[in-house]
Formats: C-alpha cells, sequence, structure tokens
C-alpha cells in the first residue's frame, strides 16, 4: 500500500530572459560554484533562475484576486494506492483553509477544503499514518485501512516535514515533528520541535501472570462458571494471534472483564510486558 498526498492547484510558469530577470530585480548575475561567491538571494521564492543558461523561470501558483485557487474543491488529499491491483484503495480530503486564507491571512476560518501539502508520512507498525504536511498547522492521525482521521494536534507554525517515531527509555512511544514553516507554500514560519508522547500505561507493574493454563478467578475475574479453566491462551491484536506460552510472564495486569459466547467463555484483559502493552481475549470451552 502506497500513501500519498495530492494537491490540486494550477500553477503558471512564466519563462524569461536571464537579462529581463536581471533588469527585473528578479534575480542577481552569479558567476557559479567555482567562482566561490555564496549563492545569491532571491528576490522572491517564485523565482527559479537557470544558472548557466540564458534563461529564468517564474513558477506561480493561479490565484484569484482573494488569494483563493482558481479551482474549485478539494485542494488537498491523501490518497492509498494498493500496488497490486494499482488502483486507489480510499482517499479522502485533509487539511483545512484555518492558516491559509483569502488575502494571505492566518485567520481561524476552516473551511473543509481540502489544502495544499508539503511533506511527507509516516506508518507506524499499529497501521497509523502521522501527517503535518498541510497549510493549516496541525499533526494529524489517520486509519491505515480506511484514511478516517483519528486525531490531530495543533503545531506553533507550519509542519511542511516529514515527522519520525520512536520509543523512549521510559518505554512510551513517541511522534516527532520540525514545524518551520514554508516560504513558498506561505505558511506561518518558526523555529520549533515539538513532540508527542502515548499516555502511560495504566497496568500495574511487578505481577505474574500464568497464561497456561490459567483459571479465569486466577486473571482477576469471575467466569460465567466461577472457575471455568482455560485450556488455550490467545493474545492478539489487529495484525493476527499470537499464541499463549506454558509457564510465567512477570507482566502488569490491566482491567479484566468475562461473558460468555454460544458454548464457550472468555476473559478479556490487558497485561503490560517488556515495556509493551497488549490487549487480547482468552477463550476457553464451558463444561
Amino acid at each position: 500500500m502506497l500513501i500519498a498526498n495530492t494537491s490540486y492547484i494550477p500553477f503558471i510558469t512564466e519563462g524569461v530572459t536571464e537579462q529581463k530577470a536581471l533588469r527585473r530585480g528578479l534575480m542577481q548575475p552569479w558567476a557559479g560554484w567555482e567562482s566561490n561567491q555564496p549563492y545569491p538571494r532571491l528576490k522572491e521564492f517564485v523565482v527559479g533562475p537557470q544558472y548557466g543558461t540564458p534563461y529564468a523561470e517564474i513558477v506561480r501558483p493561479w490565484l484569484s484576486p482573494l488569494g483563493a485557487p482558481c479551482n474549485a474543491p478539494p485542494w488537498g488529499k491523501l490518497a492509498a494506492i494498493n500496488l497490486q491491483s494499482r488502483k486507489i484503495s480510499w482517499e479522502r480530503p485533509v487539511g483545512t483553509t484555518r492558516d491559509m486564507n483569502i488575502l494571505n491571512t492566518h485567520t481561524n476560518a476552516p473551511l473543509p477544503t481540502g489544502i495544499f501539502t508539503m511533506g511527507g508520512n509516516i506508518i507506524t507498525a499499529g497501521g497509523l499514518i502521522f501527517m503535518g504536511a498541510t497549510a493549516d498547522d496541525y499533526l494529524r492521525a489517520f486509519d491505515e485501512t480506511s484514511g478516517k482521521g483519528l486525531w490531530r494536534g495543533r503545531l506553533p507554525a507550519g509542519g511542511q516535514a516529514t515527522p519520525i517515531t520512536y520509543l523512549g527509555a521510559d518505554g512510551r512511544q513517541y511522534v516527532v515533528i520540525a514545524a518551520g514553516g514554508h516560504g513558498g507554500l506561505g505558511t506561518r514560519t518558526g523555529d520549533s520541535v515539538v513532540a508527542w508522547a502515548l499516555a502511560r500505561s495504566p497496568c500495574r507493574r511487578g505481577m505474574t501472570v500464568r497464561r497456561t493454563p490459567v483459571t479465569a478467578r486466577h486473571a482477576g475475574a469471575k467466569g460465567p462458571r466461577g472457575r471455568e479453566r482455560v485450556t488455550r491462551a490467545d493474545v492478539g491484536d489487529r495484525h493476527g494471534q499470537a499464541p499463549g506460552r506454558k509457564g510465567t510472564t512477570r507482566a502488569g495486569v490491566g482491567p479484566v472483564t468475562a461473558g460468555s459466547t454460544s458454548g464457550s467463555g472468555a476473559v478479556s484483559l490487558t497485561f503490560c510486558a517488556a515495556q509493551e502493552r497488549y490487549g487480547g481475549v482468552i477463550r476457553y470451552p464451558q463444561r
């Protein structure tokens, strides 16, 4: 699966001669890297000098007098492409007009039009997409399977960068992004590095839990028949089932619930081990 940011905004490219660009003050003469001269500072971000050729290019977005694109929204989307079928699995407008409003103002008018993007995404092993590329100042999290927006955090400046994630020494997972803005996109500039962390696990550490075999009462909950004995213990997540192991595991046990289904019972629990938090269901047959 390929996750892609797409922007839908037309641009106008104007090709001019180097001499015309020099006369208009759009660029400065430069003899190249061999001259040991520093690269000239451009008058505008949109100017693209073609040093070594007699031309220059000016690239601007096609905007109305109000500063809005001349095409209908959405102006930015997040899309998932199945690389085997070569088809789009899902796509959603992403971003709002907050911080990127008419007349080049940074006002709070968050219309859900989708907005231009500049930056990359990351995908975690748990299936979360983190994206900070939109022209409104947010870092967002999406569900990889559906594209549904799950969370967003406000940034002090434009997040036109690719976030990173890592496991800290405290066992928590962190997401970090540089919020510096982007001159060409016109987002708010800054010099911040912003980090978020998953909440600390509510599990109590240091307890010993036997996984196979174990009884519902031993796990901290009463099963439908009081002391139903577990004959099969599976702890799974969204990526599949991981079989339980015999013996004991040092772990902390979180909330435990019990219930019954047709011909069987189940104990649902959360536990912690080796700096990770697991959730699963222990199933057992009724006598």
